[in-house]
């Protein structure tokens, strides 16, 4: 089975928000991280300052 997990970051008091997706792949033995590109550092630091 294969499960896409999104996280959506929209401050309430923002006209943008963003989106962050993994696709994952679940087996009987484990898992698979199907998404290999990394995540930007300067949109996860970002994401932190949105976040607090």
């Amino acid at each position: 089975m294969v499960l896409c997990v999104e996280a959506l970051i929209n401050p309430e008091v923002s006209d943008f928000s963003i989106k962050l997706e993994d696709q994952i792949d679940i087996t009987p033995t484990g898992y698979e991280n199907f998404s290999k590109y990394p995540f930007d550092d300067r949109l996860m630091s970002l994401t932190y300052k949105l976040c607090r």
